[in-house]
């Protein structure tokens, strides 16, 4: 999938090669989230730089031309190269630095509380393997999940859009791509006499639906 960077300003242009890209729709945009792309060490070099500084993109893919929102000094890239060719794996960073550590104090009740993850989470995983989703989504919360409860946390956090599926364009790849939504502050997990897992996030409003980002 050819991808190019055009700035008129300093009559920059700058092309290269993608095998996979993903999305985050938002609106009329299109949002960057990860990429890999190929090409001359120089051209992707450039490329990269392009990208970390936020620059917006083409891209032709699936017989239509999109314009990708890059996002400033949100991502990581890693490069590699052979002789002249180089290949690139961009990245979108979490909205911390660090994942959410948790709070030793626990509760007589048997609550415990815990810090919520960063705002915005990129979690991937084999296409169509819930179970890896799971694992990817654990990986990414303070608290360990319980795998009994896989199907109920992960419909629940779509039910409610803190758990969004990214557009994913590969084509040698089968993966998904996903956005976990949370605000900073605290979240409760409790397990009851009957096993029954509550999560609830206070600084979300349970009303809220609309959209908003490993």
């Amino acid at each position: 999938m050819p991808i190019s960077y055009y700035n008129p300003k300093q009559e920059i242009r700058l092309s290269a090669y993608a095998d996979t890209i993903v999305l985050e729709p938002d609106g009329r945009e299109q949002r960057l989230r990860a990429i890999r792309f190929g090409g001359y060490l120089e051209m992707v070099r450039a490329m990269s730089d392009a990208i970390y500084a936020g620059a917006t993109l083409e891209a032709e893919f699936a017989g239509e031309t999109a314009r990708l929102t890059c996002e400033p000094k949100k991502y990581e890239c890693h490069l590699s190269h052979d002789g002249i060719y180089a290949e690139a794996t961009i990245l979108s960073l979490d909205d911390a630095d660090t994942a959410a550590k948790k709070d030793e104090d626990a509760q007589a009740d048997g609550q415990t509380n815990v810090e919520l993850p960063p705002r915005k989470c990129i979690l991937f995983c084999p296409a169509g393997d819930r179970q890896a989703l799971f694992e990817a989504l654990d990986r990414k919360t303070a608290v360990p999940l319980i795998p009994e409860f896989q199907d109920y946390v992960l419909d629940e956090l779509q039910r409610r859009r803190f758990l969004k599926p990214l557009r994913v364009i590969s084509i040698r790849e089968r993966l998904e791509a996903w956005l976990l939504l949370c605000k900073k502050g605290r979240r409760q997990y409790r397990q009851g006499a009957g096993g029954r897992l509550e999560n609830r996030c206070h600084s979300y409003s349970r009303s809220s639906s609309e959209s908003q980002r490993l």
